[in-house]
């Protein structure tokens, strides 16, 4: 019996062994096609997101109504974030972009209004930073794009400030849930090196001459206002991914030595036309 027993033994390591030299594994044609596949699964997924936050909510259904169509927005996102871990950035970016530019029914406007119910602004330094914001606003609002807007804002610089100067920038979209949006073209959720290199090199904006603010590094200490101005805003310069609803924006300014510059949080509402 003990040397059946071990002949058993050894037929089930030989078929093991079998199995395991013999396992298939996929090309990298047809891993490709698999990940195709399931992308365009997460893209439909959205755009079912979509649909369900378009219609109507009965009255005595909101509260199932959405928690069902979270329910659904998590599984689309679900399916996203598991392409994405085997996908390429581009198939990955392809599926934000077409998820982020789906039109969002704003908060103030549902039935059972959520937040934000208007334009909201902070200064996030807790006070330690060297910028601090004293003073925010723009109109109208929710803000439209492309548009004509008025904005107002005011700044105390207790340092001067000079290159480089880092940003760390966080960028939320409301689908029915708050969604972290990726670094998409250099818009986004980005880590910037240096904003200096971003500022343009020829005569600053009318505008900033108009009120003496600066527009290049480095940057003075002192206090910067821009009284209640109007201002255009371009469609050209806005990504193509932009569109209706709620976002949520927080940007973290420090220096080369990454001591704390400045934090700006803010709840904007667009409607794109």
């Amino acid at each position: 019996r003990s040397r059946e027993k071990m002949g058993n033994q050894r037929s089930c390591q030989d078929r093991a062994n079998i199995n395991t030299s013999s396992r298939w594994v996929p090309s990298p044609e047809e891993l490709q096609s698999r990940l195709i596949r399931r992308s365009r699964v997460s893209y439909w997924l959205a755009q079912f997101v979509a649909h369900l936050f378009s219609r109507p909510r009965p009255k005595a259904k909101t509260s199932a109504a959405i928690m069902m169509k979270t329910i659904v927005l998590l599984i689309s996102l679900a399916a996203v974030c598991s392409a994405s871990r085997y996908a390429s950035r581009d198939v990955t970016m392809d599926l934000f972009k077409s998820l982020l530019s789906l039109p969002q029914q704003l908060g103030r406007d549902l039935e059972n209004p959520e937040s934000p119910y208007d334009f909201k602004w902070d200064d996030c330094s807790g006070g330690k930073g060297v910028v601090q914001l004293k003073a925010l606003d723009i109109k109208p609002d929710p803000i439209p794009l492309p548009g004509n807007i008025t904005a107002m804002g005011s700044v105390v610089s207790t340092a001067a400030i000079a290159s480089p100067i880092k940003a760390a920038v966080e960028l939320y979209k409301k689908v029915g849930i708050w969604i972290k949006i990726p670094c998409i073209d250099n818009i986004g959720s980005c880590e910037y090196e240096d904003l200096c290199s971003f500022l343009p090199s020829s005569p600053c904006p009318e505008l900033l001459q108009k009120y003496n603010l600066p527009c290049h590094c480095p940057f003075a200490a002192g206090n910067y206002t821009l009284p209640t101005s109007p201002i255009d805003i371009n469609v050209g310069s806005l990504p193509s991914w932009l569109a209706d609803g709620d976002y949520h924006g927080k940007a973290q300014l420090t220096d080369a030595e990454g001591k704390l510059l400045a934090c700006m949080e803010v709840y904007i509402s667009l409607t794109v036309g």
